[in-house]
């Protein structure tokens, strides 16, 4: 270090930085959660609307309400959810930047004069200190979004029963491969049927 009492003072200002800047994104993270579980319902919506589409096409009353009082809800919420979520990490982005400019003032106006007897040259290596190392932590605020949703995603395989630390495979002795034999000639398929079901008609069509 180049001074003691400038480095103590220093510290406790990135301190500060960082708690203002860990406080929000709590919060940011909480509503990337609650994005993330509206879309896993437009997930289920849009599911709905593949298997269901015969039965919204030919009902109005019932296509109306699924939109209305369903889907349209959900999307709602998930653009509010996710709009500000990513709005509070865009605004902890820019928070971040004035820090640094912040930080760079304090050096160079505030603590000379808290300190008064600062050289110039320890002041100039400070404020370059601080700009050299700008770009890594900069680097790493700029992924923190991207590992917090990854987060969120690990957490709702987990919830599935998926871990992605351990893997199970179960053999069956029941459906053990035969050995590879090729020349076979003729492939019989003795006693297989598949109905058909119409609706609205009391009996089924068997293949």
């Amino acid at each position: 270090w180049l001074s003691m009492p400038m480095l103590l003072v220093l510290i406790g200002f990135v301190i500060v930085a960082v708690v203002s800047y860990i406080v929000p994104q709590k919060t940011a993270n909480r509503y990337i959660v609650l994005a993330r579980d509206e879309y896993g319902k437009m997930v289920g919506h849009f599911r709905s609307i593949i298997l269901g589409g015969k039965e919204l096409r030919l009902h109005g009353p019932r296509r109306r309400a699924f939109f209305s009082s369903v889907f349209e809800p959900t999307a709602v919420t998930l653009k509010r959810y996710s709009l500000l979520g990513d709005g509070m990490y865009v605004l902890l982005n820019s928070w971040s930047n004035t820090l640094y400019f912040v930080i760079i003032g304090m050096i160079l106006f505030g603590l000379p004069a808290l300190m008064g007897d600062v050289s110039l040259r320890v002041l100039t290596a400070y404020a370059l200190t601080v700009l050299y190392i700008s770009g890594p932590i900069q680097a790493l605020v700029s992924i923190i979004p991207a590992f917090s949703q990854a987060n969120i995603s690990l957490r709702k395989l987990e919830e599935l029963g998926v871990t992605l630390t351990t893997a199970t495979i179960v053999v069956d002795p029941n459906r053990l491969e035969a050995a590879p034999n090729d020349d076979w000639e003729l492939l019989e398929l003795s006693g297989v049927t598949h109905t058909y079901y119409r609706e609205h008609e009391s009996g089924n069509f068997v293949l």
